[in-house]
């Protein structure tokens, strides 16, 4: 319970001690500040500045950054109001008060995130670039923007001189190196990687360093990053790896590229660096670390040559992960919000009516042989389609004088040939047998599956909902501790869930929905239990042309109930379909909240802005649970450098 008096939640140790810096670039909602600020009681680690364009993130960072400071119940209470805040009245209401009251330490905040969103780079400059226009002088002049970051990093450097150790955190936005978005841009017509500013805008990075001369960095970005290239044919991840070392210093003022969890096998770090058998020895599993997912991320940890390396990588978690039920079964449960109806008939009752309708015609569906026999016709021909692909594959092989369309009509023929009409025979025995079992277990489950009476209006809120269970289970605690300390662990106790909301949906997406989870919790015993597009009734399936070729062949994937969850992306802000619940009688995708525990944000931790904005930001971060690690790595470093004293 607060209280009225005034009593410091923070005591002054941390005031007495040298602090060590950060400057956070692409620094998004603040996944990996958070991991650093609060890396341990009295963390030494201090934000002087965190950069970032996109205007829903800044606000995020900057509420965030004024959370921090916040020492006294009163001013923890004026938080609490405003992140409680049940309406967008309310909200502004309280938003007034909660910064004519604390002005002085929200002004620190912004002064931390300079203010507004600020860009690294000159976006105007690419775009000539890209359009193919010629550049004069003036588009090597900074931008406004640039020469305030630059102004405060040298601030900051100049403040720090003497006073402790500098560090630069954060990578570059992650679009132009991660596969899903490299396949994405470039069917753009003309697309040029070399054209592309997301592709350099480690540049910046770059001159960051150079002005900031931090005595360590931690550059963070996608696997992806590893395979990307450039027109040439050169791989982006060897340029950046090399000149990140900034080979034009002096040589104990270059820098050593450490991968964070694979020993190196150098003798000679200051002449050759830390050597390792491949590229993907700097990749890290955040699963590995106790976060409840499989991302996988590449991260870079640049020191001093001047300095002495690491003594071995960053440990493992003696926790493991919990799977997402442990992680998110506790929340209130939320139906989903129904699109294209009127604000009158997104209801309950209208929901609950639509979820009974569309059991019914699932279960009808289920129980159907003649959508067994189209489902089991369509298995059979991608068979029949795959094994003529690999015959013409085979033939280009070993005659490669002969036409690839006489190659293809040969095969053609060959379908309709005795020879073929048996496989296809055998094949439909088979899947005959497999899908009427897997549809009679999915109905089975649906069968069981009852509906429930939504908390409060049902949909939850993207703001707050007052919930009187809000803790982790004692097991939760019990199993994994750390984890659940540093979820739960905040300063002021909430009184209900922030940020916990799902998404309008369609009818037609609610019954695949419907289907796929009671298909996922059917096969609870396979590794990938959600269903392939081509396991789908002809009746559930899209119309889209390219539904049943493959590409799409996990459109609709559970987030399975005793399983780590894929990786978390910002694809949620255009849709769920990838990120299904596992409680068919919910019938929806995660909400923003149920993201950001995957995402190991502490669930005092508030998103900004529209639905769609909040997940963008929670899946463009870096798990903190894992930027918490990697900041007590980081301080082992320092410390073991003497860069760094404890008391």
């Amino acid at each position: 319970m607060l209280s009225g008096q005034e009593r410091p939640v923070l005591n002054d140790y941390k005031k007495m001690i040298k602090s060590i810096k950060i400057i956070d670039l692409f620094a998004g909602p603040g996944g990996l500040g958070e991991g650093f600020s609060n890396c341990k009681e009295n963390s030494p680690f201090e934000i002087g500045m965190s950069v970032e364009f996109e205007e829903n993130a800044h606000k995020t960072l900057t509420l965030r950054a004024f959370y921090r400071k916040l020492t006294t119940e009163s001013e923890l209470r004026d938080y609490k109001d405003y992140v409680q805040s049940r309406n967008l009245t309310e909200k502004s209401q309280n938003y007034k008060i909660m910064l004519s009251n604390n002005n002085e330490k929200w002004d620190e905040a912004n002064r931390e995130t300079l203010g507004s969103p600020h860009a690294l780079g000159n976006a105007n400059r690419w775009k000539k670039i890209k359009e193919g226009l010629q550049l004069t002088e003036e588009d090597y002049v900074p931008t406004q923007q640039e020469a305030s970051i630059f102004q405060r990093i040298k601030e900051i450097k100049d403040e720090q001189a003497g006073n402790g150790p500098l560090i630069v955190i954060g990578g570059p936005p992650c679009q132009a190196y991660s596969v899903n978005g490299r396949n994405r841009i470039q069917a753009e017509k003309g697309y040029k990687p070399e054209n592309d500013e997301r592709f350099f805008l480690y540049l910046e990075y770059l001159k960051v360093l150079d002005v900031a001369d931090p005595d360590l960095f931690i550059m963070e970005n996608v696997e992806g990053i590893l395979s990307a290239k450039l027109a040439t044919g050169e791989k982006i991840f060897e340029r950046i790896k090399n000149e990140l070392v900034r080979p034009n210093k002096e040589s104990e003022e270059q820098y050593n590229i450490f991968s964070l969890v694979t020993e190196y096998e150098s003798d000679d770090l200051f002449t050759n660096g830390p050597q390792y058998k491949n590229d993907k020895a700097y990749v890290i599993n955040a699963r590995k670390f106790g976060v409840p997912q499989g991302r996988k991320r590449v991260i870079l940890l640049g020191l001093k040559k001047k300095y002495k390396a690491p003594q071995g990588p960053l440990k493992s978690s003696q926790d493991s992960a919990p799977c997402i039920s442990e992680l998110i079964d506790e929340m209130p449960k939320i139906r989903t919000g129904l699109s294209r109806v009127s604000n009158e008939l997104n209801n309950e009752n209208s929901w609950l009516s639509i979820w009974k309708s569309n059991k019914e015609k699932l279960m009808a569906i289920l129980q159907d042989k003649g959508e067994i026999n189209k489902v089991v016709t369509r298995l059979t021909n991608i068979a029949l389609n795959q094994e003529v692909a690999k015959n013409v594959r085979k033939i280009r092989r070993e005659n490669p004088e002969i036409s690839p369309k006489e190659i293809l009509d040969f095969e053609k023929k060959r379908l309709g040939s005795e020879e073929v009409r048996e496989i296809a025979k055998t094949l439909k025995i088979r899947y005959l047998k497999e899908i009427s079992e897997s549809f009679k277990k999915t109905a089975n489950q649906l069968k069981k599956t009852q509906s429930f009476n939504a908390f409060d209006n049902g949909k939850g809120s993207d703001l707050f909902i007052q919930h009187s269970h809000t803790a982790f289970s004692d097991n939760f605690h019990l199993s994994y501790p750390e984890l659940s300390n540093w979820l739960g662990g905040y300063k002021v106790k909430l009184d209900g869930i922030l940020n916990h909301c799902t998404r309008n949906n369609m009818e037609a997406d609610l019954q695949r929905y419907m289907f796929s989870a009671s298909w996922a919790k059917a096969h609870s015993d396979l590794s990938c239990p959600s269903p392939r597009s081509r396991q789908f009734p002809i009746a559930l399936s899209p119309k889209h042309q390219n539904w049943e070729s493959g590409h799409h062949a996990d459109r609709f994937r559970v987030v399975e109930a005793n399983q780590i969850p894929f990786t978390i992306t910002s694809h949620l802000r255009k849709d769920g379909h990838a990120q299904i619940h596992y409680d068919a009688a919910q019938n929806r995708s995660l909400s923003v909240r149920e993201a950001a525990r995957i995402q190991t944000f502490p669930d005092s931790y508030y998103f900004e802005g529209s639905q769609g904005w909040q997940f963008q930001q929670v899946g463009n971060a870096v798990p903190a649970f894992l930027a918490k690690q990697i900041a007590n790595y980081v301080l082992d470093i320092l410390i073991n450098n003497g860069l760094y004293k404890t008391n």
